[in-house]
């Protein structure tokens, strides 16, 4: 966690209902809470596990309230991708952020397989998953389809992670952890006047080019000199996991864009 990560993010307790929330600052003139917010609310229109988030301020600053994705504070833990892929490969460089070409989207679907990381439990799902979806890295499909629609450029090591949970011998149970920290989507980088000027104009200078320019932190190949882009980490793990690729982009297709546009519109209202 970087320091400034440390001093703007604390957690809270509801006492109401004894769950554990994360808050989390905005940083001035970044707009890092609502797409956090968009993301969960799209996620879910998808039938993806996500952690649940609510807009908040806290001393008229604003952010968001992210919910605990452990049930258990006690019994439960969330490790990061870098953890788990540092224990299969020694020489793996954990402690970089960004600009890590070792983080291949071969090497996460090998974490997770031989990590024998399973799906989450019906009760912390919160969604009935697809019968194509049948293991961690068919749900990680999903998480990637999600990232390409918001464009979600900082699925780095650290933006994905499993719950580790101990069983009453010692060991440990490990489950996909549901998708989480999306803040840097949906150009929240842009400005308005930027933003939209992108919405109207086309080709590498519209949306497209924007996408097109986009990187996720996941690369084809160590050694590689960019990342894949949202859109092509998601083709490229889709490929692994063909029968888990088509459910997603069937049940994408079968939320259309007007309806995702009605929930805003509604949801907005509500406000």
């Amino acid at each position: 966690m970087s320091r400034w990560e440390a001093k703007h993010k604390f957690w809270l307790r509801d006492r109401g209902t004894g769950r554990w929330f994360l808050f989390k600052y905005s940083r001035a003139n970044t707009g890092e809470h609502w797409p956090e917010k968009v993301a969960s609310e799209v996620a879910e229109l998808l039938g993806l596990p996500h952690a649940r988030v609510e807009l908040a301020t806290c001393e008229d600053a604003a952010g968001v309230l992210v919910e605990d994705l452990r049930r258990d504070r006690e019994a439960m833990s969330l490790l990061h991708g870098n953890e788990l892929l540092v224990e299969l490969d020694p020489s793996y460089p954990s402690q970089r952020d960004y600009r890590v070409s070792e983080h291949t989207i071969a090497r996460v679907e090998q974490a997770l397989r031989d990590h024998r990381v399973e799906l989450l439990d019906p009760p912390i799902l919160g969604t009935v998953l697809p019968a194509e979806v049948d293991d961690a890295f068919g749900l990680f499909v999903g998480y990637l389809l999600l990232d390409a629609i918001i464009c979600n450029t900082d699925r780095h090591h650290e933006n994905w992670g499993v719950v580790a949970t101990k069983s009453a011998k010692g060991s440990r149970v490990l489950q996909l952890a549901p998708t989480y920290d999306h803040a840097s989507s949906l150009g929240r980088e842009l400005d308005d006047a930027r933003r939209s000027g992108r919405l109207r104009s086309k080709g590498v200078h519209g949306v497209p080019g924007y996408v097109e320019r986009a990187r996720s932190a996941l690369y084809e190949t160590a050694g590689d000199e960019k990342p894949l882009s949202p859109r092509a980490a998601f083709l490229r793990a889709g490929a692994l996991r063909a029968s888990a690729r088509d459910a997603r982009l069937r049940r994408c297709e079968s939320v259309g864009l007007q309806a995702l546009e009605q929930h805003f519109r509604e949801r907005n209202d509500s406000v």
